[in-house]
Parts: C-alpha cells; sequence; structure tokens
C-alpha cells in the first residue's frame, strides 16, 4: 500500500511540474543579438535584439548610448514583421563613429513578465 501511496505522488509531482513550469516561463529572453554582445565590427546600419517569446509594444523598448552616457539616435520598436524582434533603425547618413556602444532593452512578453538588460559592443 506504500508503494503505491508513493507512486501516486511521484505522478501528481510529475503532473503539476508539467502544468505549472510553463507558466513561470513568461519572460522574454534574447535568444539573437545584433551585433552581438562584446563584437567589435564596422558601423551597423541596425541594432537588434530577437526574444523567444512576443513583445508588447508600448512597454518594450531598446536604446543605444555612447562612451558619454549619451543617447544615440531614437529609441527602438518592435518590429512589424515580428512581435519577438527589438529594432533601432541608425542613421545611414551619419553613421556610429569609432568607440564603444552600451545597448539597453527592456521586454514585457504579452503575458505582462518584464525583464530587462544591457550589452557593449565596440564599433570600429
Amino acid at each position: 500500500m506504500f508503494k503505491t501511496f508513493k507512486t501516486s505522488i511521484l505522478s501528481i509531482s510529475i503532473l503539476c511540474s508539467l502544468i505549472f513550469v510553463p507558466l513561470a516561463w513568461g519572460h522574454a529572453v534574447p535568444q539573437k543579438l545584433d551585433p552581438s554582445k562584446d563584437a567589435t565590427v564596422p558601423a551597423p546600419a541596425v541594432v537588434s535584439i530577437i526574444f523567444d517569446d512576443e513583445l508588447e509594444a508600448p512597454f518594450s523598448k531598446l536604446w543605444i548610448e555612447d562612451k558619454h552616457k549619451q543617447k544615440v539616435g531614437i529609441d527602438g520598436v518592435i518590429d512589424p514583421k515580428n512581435p519577438k524582434r527589438l529594432v533601432l533603425q541608425l542613421s545611414s547618413s551619419t553613421p556610429l563613429p569609432v568607440g564603444i556602444y552600451h545597448v539597453y532593452w527592456v521586454a514585457v512578453a504579452r503575458d505582462g513578465h518584464r525583464t530587462h538588460g544591457d550589452y557593449k559592443f565596440t564599433v570600429k
């Protein structure tokens, strides 16, 4: 009888983990950074981050700062063709000067969970 009880508890535990664990996965996590973290690249025309979940436009943001903590360009937006991608279009007429740039992002998934982060890249 104890063995049956123990098996039942184990079955219930497994079932609960299968039901409730996906609920905790609502945070949007970056999957691809362009330019990538710590990369040294020619002046990019676009900076983008692709997440593993669709984002809420009014609350998700992407911006870049130079070494003087001055914002470069305007804030990024969600790509209308891909709701998992934040994109910041940079000026093609005025490319980024050589230097280190800091990318900051805030991502709010469709279920309301918020994540944020940052990384750097260098323009050569």
